[in-house]
């Protein structure tokens, strides 16, 4: 039986060459708040209550989504959609972004 559910994350690799095209790009937008995160043994599960971006700057990052572990390294990217259940852990430095901006009033 084939799923048509739609791909809840997607990754690039070795984003570094990519970076420009996705900030010219529409995927990051005016509403896009970023944030720099160090992290050392962390473990945290939850549901994206935005879309979210996760960008490894250093080290690595483990992500567990829809029961599959997706090893995220430096320079790798994770697009998450809103409203997908996820596992993350690791020790890294990373950028995430997330839609609507950090804080926003709505």
């Amino acid at each position: 039986m084939i799923s048509s559910m739609k791909p809840r994350y997607k990754i690039i690799r070795k984003a570094d060459g990519r970076l420009q095209k996705i900030a010219s790009s529409r995927l990051l937008t005016n509403d896009l708040g970023p944030a720099t995160v160090e992290v050392t043994d962390y473990h945290k599960q939850e549901r994206a209550a935005d879309n979210l971006i996760y960008y490894v700057r250093q080290g690595q990052l483990n992500l567990i989504i829809d029961g599959e572990t997706i090893n995220l390294d430096e320079g790798d990217i994770c697009f998450i959609d809103k409203n997908t259940d996820y596992e993350i852990r690791g020790t890294a430095s990373f950028m995430l972004m997330k839609k609507p901006l950090f804080g926003s009033v709505f």
